[in-house]
């Protein structure tokens, strides 16, 4: 009796702070109930526009090859997105190219994504000046954009993920990723309660050019009536493809509790994703396995891929993917998938047998009480063998 009213009250008391924490993201900005982020500087350096004093326009930027300003946005805060329109410094009036993003039964909630040609004249100046109109009103003036006029370096292969409060588990994330290949991390802080911890911790990795990280301040909360958590997300992965897009031939997006996982032992990732750099090959998509909490009822000390050993025996045949991209391809994602490429060029599914994703379901906090029986059904120890090299790698951070 006394174990089931200890679970009872865990249980009430996690239900409890989670309403009102769902109640306060939906309702309120972080700085009502988070004082820390007035006195942190902001990463990112983004230009964010309200309408009708709501975040409208996520970010306004030059695009990697200098030849657009790029806005992404939440598409149903304006009637026709087609009517904004860029007006240069040299009073030259552009009027965008929107890229169509378009409902589907599963992700019906679009983002918005306009470009604007810039012209000739400006490409060679290291800030571009412009004003945004919309229905003949000035949105914003003299809004400054930065036009890389430091050369980014290039990268074979990024990633990028929307996360929130994982500094458990992100040095781990970080080191498996850079042991398969990755040269360079965007990574997108949601409204992280440790947000000073996590700029801590990431410190050294931004100063050495390993890190990029981003406040992407919008609510993620699941079952929002607005489904806002698909216009953060699907709003993420677009301004990460066409703000960073340029300067990576492949850009995997994947979450902190997700580990690509080669089955063969002998498989080197960057060698197979050479080998798909076919012409029309737009994005490698990934089948994901469910591995389950392997009896821990609280997440333990150590790391996941030496903890968590036991999954469900079957790869899902549908659903959960998560893709790599060649960006100059690729024109609207998914949260699992590609939506749109360039034409004469597909997305192709990786057999499960070559790569597959490991999903560490259980090791969120959120998800404790959500059927500790669940995915370990076989006991597998394949990631065992990186767990020297991911120790060694996190030393060093």
């Amino acid at each position: 009796m006394r174990v089931l009213l200890s679970l009872l009250k865990r249980l009430g008391k996690k239900v409890s702070l989670d309403v009102a924490y769902n109640f306060v993201q939906l309702n309120y900005p972080i700085w009502a109930f988070y004082f820390k982020k007035l006195t942190l500087p902001n990463f990112g350096g983004r230009h964010e526009i309200k309408i009708s004093g709501k975040p409208a326009i996520y970010d306004v930027f030059v695009s990697g090859d200098k030849n657009y300003v790029v806005a992404i946005g939440r598409y149903d805060r304006v009637v026709d997105w087609s009517k904004l329109i860029c007006v240069f410094d040299s009073g030259c009036e552009v009027i965008g190219q929107v890229v169509e993003d378009f409902s589907d039964e599963k992700e019906a909630y679009q983002v918005s994504i306009i470009k604007y040609l810039i012209p000739s004249g400006c490409r060679s100046k290291p800030v571009v000046l412009i004003t945004l109109k919309l229905d003949d009103s000035q949105i914003v003036n003299s809004l400054q954009l930065s036009n890389h006029s430091v050369e980014l370096p290039r990268h074979k292969l990024s990633v990028t993920t929307l996360m929130k409060d994982e500094d458990r588990f992100i040095p781990e994330w970080i080191a498996y990723y850079r042991m398969i290949g990755v040269s360079h991390f965007y990574i997108y802080d949601n409204r992280s309660l440790k947000r000073r911890r996590i700029r801590n911790l990431l410190a050294p990795l931004i100063a050495q050019g390993i890190v990029t990280l981003i406040d992407w301040d919008y609510p993620y909360v699941s079952g929002a009536p607005d489904n806002s958590w698909r216009f953060c997300q699907r709003g993420q992965m677009h301004h990460c493809l066409y703000k960073y897009g340029s300067f990576s031939d492949w850009m995997l997006f994947i979450d902190v509790d997700e580990f690509i996982y080669p089955v063969n032992a002998e498989q080197d990732f960057l060698k197979f994703l050479e080998s798909r750099e076919h012409p029309n090959i737009a994005a490698l998509q990934f089948k994901m396995i469910w591995f389950g909490n392997s009896g821990f009822e609280q997440v333990p000390k150590g790391l996941i891929i030496n903890n968590y050993i036991r999954r469900s025996p079957e790869v899902l045949s549908l659903g959960r993917e998560k893709c790599a991209v060649r960006p100059q391809l690729t024109k609207l994602m998914f949260i699992h998938g590609v939506k749109a490429c360039e034409e004469n060029s597909w997305m192709e599914v990786v057999s499960p047998e070559l790569f597959r994703i490991n999903h560490y379901y259980a090791t969120s906090s959120k998800r404790q009480f959500k059927g500790y029986s669940d995915h370990n059904d076989v006991e597998d120890t394949g990631m065992r063998k990186y767990v020297d090299s991911v120790e060694e790698y996190i030393g060093k951070i």
